[in-house]
């Protein structure tokens, strides 16, 4: 649910769709394909991740491509906000969002990052796809240190 009180879903073929109360069902939105996460800042602009399609960001009816040609490949598994900054966890790194740039964080070939959450020290917890639990401070920017190498489920739902 989004901070106007609209719900939103990502079926599992990838598409987008916006629940109308009116109609009591969901309509899906096709500018985007094979999405894969979306947020909405504290701002009301959307991001809308996708697997391979890229990043893209929405403000009122303006829709950019935040991600250039050399990454726009890569999948993106979730946006979230850390210290009133956003980041995307992607394929081979952690992307943070400014306006309508963006920079590779943490980059290693060998990890798709998934899910994040940030420890009452500011050390931020990753998640991977095959490639254990990382930790590392987007703060200072400290080189991670993986600190697990089996893992299975990560949760964060709750601040550490």
């Amino acid at each position: 649910m989004d901070r106007n009180g609209d719900i939103w879903i990502i079926t599992i073929a990838g598409v987008l769709e916006k629940y109308t109360k009116e109609t009591d069902s969901f309509t899906a939105i096709p500018r985007f394909k094979n999405v894969s996460a979306i947020y909405q800042d504290k701002k009301q602009n959307y991001f809308i991740g996708t697997y391979g399609n890229g990043l893209y960001k929405i403000t009122g009816s303006d829709t950019i491509q935040l991600l250039n040609q050399e990454d726009i490949t890569k999948d993106i598994y979730t946006i979230y906000e850390l210290n009133s900054k956003l980041y995307a966890s992607a394929t081979n790194s952690i992307i943070e969002i400014d306006a309508s740039t963006y920079s590779n964080k943490f980059e290693n070939s060998a990890v798709h990052y998934s899910i994040s959450v940030q420890d009452k020290n500011n050390k931020t917890w990753v998640g991977t796809y095959g490639a254990g639990l990382y930790r590392f401070s987007l703060v200072d920017e400290k080189k991670s240190v993986q600190v697990k190498n089996d893992l299975f489920h990560f949760f964060s739902q709750a601040k550490v």
